[in-house]
């Protein structure tokens, strides 16, 4: 039998889609919409998003975003 270790111990990260699938949202083709916010891109590679006062995007793992206000 295993022991069971605490999840601070756990190491370990989530895939773009796992990270999805836990936090919801609606996602259709390049499409994503959740708490607000409207993405269209592909993940990791280049998109643009708008949504709570903010528009901006991402090219690769960096994004940058203009939030007026």
């Amino acid at each position: 039998m295993s022991e069971r270790k605490p999840a601070q111990q756990i190491n370990g990260e989530l895939s773009l889609d796992q990270l999805d699938a836990a936090a919801g949202g609606l996602t259709v083709g390049p499409i994503t919409y959740e708490d607000g916010i409207l993405a269209i891109g592909i993940k990791g590679v280049i998109g643009i998003f708008v949504g709570a006062g903010c528009i901006g995007g991402w090219v690769g793992g960096t994004g940058i975003a203009y939030c007026p206000g």
